[in-house]
């Protein structure tokens, strides 16, 4: 278990990507918390996926 949601190499952020594509995909509504480091603000593809899995998932 890591407590960094994006790791340290290019290989976690891939990870976390395809992690947040896949609940996109499922149409997961959850409301789920993680921790990462601020560089998780310097991939913008990241932060847009991370974003928009926030606005679907605040119930209505």
């Amino acid at each position: 278990m890591d407590d960094n949601l994006i790791g340290t190499r290019h290989e976690h952020i891939a990870r976390a990507k395809d992690l947040f594509r896949a609940m996109a995909q499922a149409n997961l509504r959850k409301q789920w918390v993680a921790q990462a480091t601020i560089n998780f603000a310097d991939d913008e593809e990241l932060l847009a996926l991370a974003a928009w899995l926030y606005r679907t998932s605040i119930p209505r």
